[in-house]
């Protein structure tokens, strides 16, 4: 637990961080590659996957950026105006093409994306929503089901030849996920334009991390491991969002591995100060993969740190569906409250209201070894902002262990342990600042966009430099 004192060792701490804070300064656009990126989902700011993309390539030049990409949306947010060069192929797409052998897949201009911002049509139809919803239950038969629509579907043809051809691509950067289709797509360009492929992992695809009965289940991993053996294994270089999963990863592919941590935005100059009473806790993010249950566990010991006055109080904000048993569980009169989603910018209004911001993990066997390798694209916003954090978790769950490492917040790994801890944390402000300084010196230190942005394009200019294996060592992954 770090140490705090009086108001002077507040100022000499203060110009420790001030001493130690990088001086902000912006890339050499005129010396980045040429990048192609392959992802999911367009470049955005409204969820966690697309800004952290984003914030990877906030200062790439534009003229050296194009992005391919499969889901039913349109680029928004700052980056849409940053990556001129798109190229979409949907599920919904692909389905059409295998059905009846029609190419799939568009360029799309600035002026579509301005117009479909504009007139605020830039996400999918309800029916295309509720078509995701049911896909993100993950359903080994429709992973598989995915996959294979994606094999039949015409989407090499002359228009998107022509695409990738004007961009004249020096390095593709694939955010790997858990359908081997795009694996085979990033592959299958690279090959063909004989450049480098870079793979990006924010998760754990390739374990395996729950037991099942379901065949599809195994047939589905098996199919899905052996296509990332091939192609993260053939890859120029491997990023990944911590440093848990860069080792385990380097070990697995053989391919020399980065930690590629998400940028932050600005950083705040130094720790607020808590003015709230109640003391205001916010926890903000998915309350899936059992994270609910441990926010239910953080509401029963402020229930009993409230029994003689209020002295705290938690409020969730979710964009996730909840069932009527999460919903329950995450209330409690005049202690805890789901309160829905949160918009961009409102997330940043809430996280500035906060005493203390906080993130769970689920302590159950089957989520906690989901969750090993994984760091919340959160923990950088929360980090920036100059409160204090409070996250309570297994052990080696990656979003624990980052913070527990770096003393960058106060930690719990023992829900037995909650109403002393949060108790504390409550009743000594200058704990609570002396956490949000910490956490303040390690978004410097590493999140910081001109650090991550630094650190990504001499990774990447290594790698057109031919400093490391070329795509030519693709061949082996060709399908």
């Amino acid at each position: 637990m770090p140490s705090c004192g009086t108001s002077q060792s507040r100022r000499r701490i203060t110009g420790t961080l001030e001493a130690d804070t990088p001086t902000n300064k912006h890339m050499l656009n005129s010396i980045n590659p040429r990048v192609l990126v392959i992802s999911h989902r367009a470049f955005n700011n409204k969820g966690a996957s697309g800004n952290a993309l984003a914030s990877y390539f906030k200062h790439w030049d534009p003229d050296a950026l194009a992005e391919l990409y499969f889901y039913a949306e349109l680029p928004c947010g700052p980056m849409s105006g940053k990556c001129r060069r798109y190229y979409r192929i949907t599920d919904f797409d692909a389905l059409r093409s295998a059905l009846g052998r029609p190419a799939c897949g568009r360029t799309l201009s600035g002026a579509d994306i301005a117009v479909a911002v504009e007139e605020d049509d830039s996400s999918p139809s309800r029916l295309q929503q509720l078509v995701y919803e049911f896909g993100r239950k993950k359903h080994p038969g429709t992973m598989l089901m995915r996959d294979a629509i994606w094999r039949a579907a015409h989407w090499r043809n002359p228009a998107f030849d022509r695409w990738v051809d004007e961009l004249q691509p020096e390095l593709v950067f694939l955010v790997g996920g858990d359908y081997s289709f795009a694996y085979k797509i990033a592959s299958h360009v690279a090959r063909r334009c004989d450049i480098p492929l870079v793979v990006f992992m924010g998760d754990d695809w390739y374990g395996v991390s729950r037991f099942s009965l379901s065949p599809l289940y195994w047939l589905h991993k098996a199919l899905l491991r052996r296509t990332m053996r091939r192609v993260v294994g053939s890859a120029a270089r491997l990023f990944t969002a911590c440093d848990q999963m860069s080792e385990e990863y380097q070990r697995i592919f053989n391919v020399e591995s980065t930690t590629l941590p998400t940028a932050c935005g600005p950083i705040a100059p130094e720790p607020a100060s808590s003015a709230s009473t109640p003391v205001e806790l916010s926890y903000i993010g998915k309350v899936s993969l059992g994270r609910w249950t441990t926010l239910r566990g953080i509401g029963e010991a402020l229930a009993e740190i409230n029994a003689p006055q209020q002295r705290a109080r938690l409020r969730i904000y979710s964009t996730e569906r909840l069932n009527r048993r999460m919903l329950k569980g995450l209330s409690i009169p005049g202690v805890m409250e789901f309160m829905g989603g949160l918009s961009a910018v409102e997330v940043g209004q809430v996280i500035r209201k906060s005493d203390i911001l906080v993130h769970v993990e689920s302590m159950d066997k089957v989520n906690r070894k989901l969750t090993r390798l994984s760091l919340s694209t959160k923990i950088p916003e929360y980090l920036a902002s100059g409160r204090c954090i409070f996250v309570a978790g297994p052990p080696e769950v990656g979003s624990i262990r980052y913070i527990q490492d770096h003393e960058a917040g106060m930690v719990v790994t023992d829900m037995d342990a909650l109403r002393e801890n949060l108790d504390t944390l409550i009743s000594n402000p200058e704990l609570r600042w002396c956490h949000a300084l910490n956490g303040l010196r390690l978004a410097h230190q590493r999140h910081d966009a001109t650090v991550v942005g630094d650190l990504l394009e001499a990774a990447l200019c290594g790698v057109v430099g031919g400093t490391v294996r070329t795509s030519s060592d693709l061949v082996a992954a060709g399908q």
